[in-house]
């Protein structure tokens, strides 16, 4: 999830015109952002139940975060904290637990107003710890911390494919008619 010894104040960011219009654009919170989460997208065929998959998602997130924890140190500082990078993450603007998006057309509103009032470039910034990805047809998960452990990657992987898998199929469920 972070680098332990790794020097914010030092470290060269990337850069390609995205990653330099970020750091002019949000500035200080973006320069000290070190952090390597762990994204999973999962393809999901229709955007009413991406976002509905999303919603029901959040519940999943805060253990998901607490079984992924693995980034106590920042800066070469045991921050006490499990995930450092949760918390220097959370800095940012767009970040954390979105809130609930009543369908698809609702949530293609915010996406729209956040470009069009500059608060973000695109719909890539935003960065919140699930969101239906509007570019891709995925439900993307963005919770966990970077895994240095291959085995715990795949596991994170999986589970992470299993719930979307999962909470597609009720969803398709509910919306069958009943006899």
């Amino acid at each position: 999830g972070l680098h332990p010894a790794a020097k914010w104040r030092e470290l060269d960011h990337a850069e390609k015109p995205r990653y330099r219009a970020q750091l002019d654009r949000i500035r200080y919170p973006q320069h000290r952002n070190t952090t390597a989460g762990l994204h999973v997208h999962v393809g999901v065929d229709d955007p009413e139940k991406a976002v509905w998959v999303s919603n029901e998602l959040r519940w999943y997130l805060p253990p998901m975060l607490a079984l992924s924890a693995n980034s106590p140190f920042w800066d070469g500082y045991d921050t006490g904290l499990a995930s450092a990078r949760a918390k220097i993450f959370e800095g940012l603007p767009n970040t954390g637990m979105p809130t609930r998006f009543a369908d698809f057309e609702a949530f293609e509103r915010f996406e729209r107003r956040m470009v069009e009032t500059g608060s973000i470039e695109d719909r890539g910034e935003l960065w919140y710890d699930v969101r239906p990805h509007t570019g891709h047809g995925t439900v993307e998960v963005r919770t966990p911390d970077g895994q240095s452990d291959p085995a715990a990657l795949d596991a994170f992987v999986e589970y992470v494919h299993a719930l979307v898998t999962d909470l597609a199929t009720r969803f398709e469920e509910e919306a069958e008619p009943t006899a």
